[in-house]
């Protein structure tokens, strides 16, 4: 099931919404969800889906079958945090500028 149809199905079951609606809740035009069967979606707007209809991105993604919010504190290194994005601005972010990321956070989080 591919990103679109896993947010119809998901909107339908928990929401009965249909795509227009569920984008309208999100504040979004709805061929921004319909672009995003061709097109990687811009993290923002695919919070807001994910937080119109109750769920996480995880899975909205595909990643998880468990839909529930988990509300507990994530500890993770600045490597895994970095290492964690893909995407800037519907752009792929690129290893060199991983690699620069990591250095801007090590150098603003180092203790004086």
């Amino acid at each position: 099931m591919d990103l679109v149809d896993r947010i119809k199905l998901t909107a339908k079951l928990k929401k009965n919404w249909n795509l227009k609606t569920t984008a309208q809740h999100a504040g979004i035009g709805v061929n921004s969800i319909y672009r995003w069967k061709t097109q990687a979606p811009r993290a923002d707007k695919l919070l807001q889906v994910a937080e119109a209809l109750d769920v996480s991105l995880d899975y909205l993604m595909g990643r998880s079958e468990d839909s529930q919010i988990q509300n507990h504190p994530v500890s993770m290194t600045i490597e895994e945090a970095v290492d964690g994005i893909r995407y800037f601005n519907g752009e792929p972010v690129t290893d060199f500028k991983r690699r620069g990321l990591k250095a801007i956070a090590k150098a603003y989080l180092r203790k004086d």
